[in-house]
């Protein structure tokens, strides 16, 4: 029953944030303005939860029966975190994941599909996850993550996986980010899990103007 409670209210604490994010710098209209801060920026959507836990491998919670009862299909994604400008591998760097579920959709009470890693001395980190479905008929296939450093902006973007590009209705208010594409690596074994990589490149606070509202929206 506690439980219960702590989930309504940051579900209530949830929904007061991601109202006032879709009304300000989420706002496809203002997002034309803010969102082009970055080259590796992009729309944040209506379903963050606060307070994710931190979890070390998976991003989910199902175990590899459950997953091929489910017919669901697993993927790694690996890369590093990295300064824009120098390419210096960025330790302890905090990527923050969530992701619609394949059967039941974004976790509201619970965090299944959500959580957050933090990179290795190497600035690497490594997730696994399943590939992720459209959510509707409008949206492609895609996982959000918010990036962030000490002494660095925080970077707010997608990966798209197979994506259906023409069917994205942001496509009216940003041209389709070809380069936040996952090239899907499958490998030969067959206890393998495809992979793709990819690395985020986060700018030095002081280099960008960075509106100091956003930061604020995106650190509640």
């Amino acid at each position: 029953m506690v439980d219960l409670i702590i989930d309504i209210f940051i579900l209530l604490l949830t929904l007061i944030r991601n109202f006032t994010m879709l009304l300000t710098f989420d706002n496809p209209l203002l997002w034309k303005k803010f969102g082009i801060w970055h080259p590796q920026a992009e729309f944040e959507g209506p379903a963050y939860k606060l307070f994710p836990p931190r979890r070390h491998s998976k991003l989910h919670d199902h175990s590899k029966e459950e997953i091929k009862s489910l017919k669901l299909k697993s993927i790694k994604v690996y890369g590093q975190v990295v300064d824009f400008d120098t390419g210096k591998p960025l330790e302890n760097a905090k990527l923050d994941f969530w992701q619609y579920h394949p059967l039941t959709g974004y976790s509201v009470f619970g965090y299944n599909f959500r959580g957050y890693f933090l990179t290795d001395k190497q600035g690497k980190y490594e997730i696994e996850t399943l590939i992720p479905v459209p959510e509707t008929s409008i949206r492609p296939s895609h996982i959000h993550v918010i990036v962030s450093s000490s002494g660095y902006n925080k970077l707010t973007t997608q990966l798209y996986v197979n994506p259906e590009i023409k069917t994205d209705f942001l496509n009216n208010f940003r041209p389709f980010p070809q380069h936040l594409v996952l090239a899907v690596e499958q490998t030969n074994k067959d206890d393998d899990i495809p992979q793709a990589k990819f690395t985020f490149r986060l700018r030095v606070t002081a280099r960008v103007r960075q509106p100091k509202l956003l930061n604020r929206c995106l650190s509640f």
